[in-house]
């Protein structure tokens, strides 16, 4: 389901933590800048603000999206500040006003994506990361807290390239992930499944990729694992088609695009993608058994 501007959740899952707005943003320093474009597939969602915050927070999230141009811009947002706090206006959504600056920059992460995903309701998008290796794509799925950025950002210190540690975009017509390289950020130390008030109270660090390990075309899926943290051994299961497909629909972000093609695509990757659950405590250890997994003959 395509997700609205979020809640104050959203933006702790960022930071794990918000400063009042008297600490923050009662005095916001204001610069002169050109809007910032940030690209995806050939389209551009336009940002606008004179916040240096905001325009720091912009360019290093999306560092390896920003574009110079929007010959195809197909959303803008604009970022403002007054007397009750910060404002944020888009195209599509109803404007949000808050006074934690924090908070707000967390929710234009947010939007940016949905500005692509209304503009691209034809592509199946996954909460998911991915990364890639030998001109074919390894998706690590699943819901907020299963440890996939941590997971994906591992993997990419063993050789594989990055693609996404959130969301990613596939192909209806193929089994193909695009590639949506916003910044990497990983939970710091996390070692079991937590409730929604835990998460908010887990800081994170954010990773940092050269050009050179950050993948900026499309490619193949070979394969799907599903994390989820046990205190038991580690252990790797394949999952059947039944159960890959629901779990793949459970990871879908925009379902309400496309229904009954939803679940039969889901159903199509089950049967021909082969999807594992790893259950792990040891992010390291599960990352060097999802690194040393072979890919198959698809």
């Amino acid at each position: 389901e395509l997700v609205s501007i979020p809640s104050i959740l959203s933006w702790c899952r960022l930071y794990g933590g918000l400063r009042p707005i008297e600490e923050s943003c009662s005095k916001p320093v204001t610069i002169s800048v050109p809007e910032l474009y940030i690209e995806f597939d050939g389209e551009q969602v336009a940002v606008e603000t004179e916040i240096a915050e905001v325009v720091r927070f912009v360019e290093e999230t999306f560092a390896h999206m920003i574009v110079e141009r929007a010959p195809r811009r197909v959303g803008t947002l604009r970022f403002t500040s007054g007397p009750e706090g910060f404002t944020l206006t888009s195209s599509g959504s109803d404007d949000v006003n808050d006074g934690w600056l924090e908070m707000m920059m967390g929710q234009l992460q947010d939007e940016v994506r949905n500005q692509f995903m209304r503009a691209r309701p034809d592509l199946f998008w996954l909460h998911s990361g991915a990364v890639e290796k030998d001109g074919y794509a390894r998706l690590i799925c699943g819901p907020s807290g299963r440890g996939k950025s941590t997971l994906t950002t591992m993997l990419c210190k063993k050789g594989w390239r990055l693609m996404s540690d959130d969301v990613v975009p596939i192909l209806m017509s193929s089994n193909t992930a695009m590639p949506f390289p916003q910044s990497a950020q990983r939970r710091l130390q996390q070692s079991r499944v937590l409730t929604p008030r835990e998460l908010n109270g887990v800081k994170k660090e954010r990773i940092h990729f050269d050009r050179l390990e950050i993948c900026e075309r499309a490619y193949p899926i070979r394969d799907f694992f599903f994390p989820i943290y046990a205190d038991e051994a580690q252990s790797v299961t394949r999952l059947s088609a039944a159960t890959a497909a629901m779990e793949i629909l459970r990871s879908s972000m925009n379902f309400r695009d496309h229904r009954a093609s939803a679940v039969a695509k889901a159903a199509q990757l089950a049967e021909t993608v082969p999807t594992y659950s790893i259950a792990y405590k040891d992010a390291a250890i599960a990352a060097d058994t999802i690194n040393e997994v072979p890919f198959e003959n698809v």
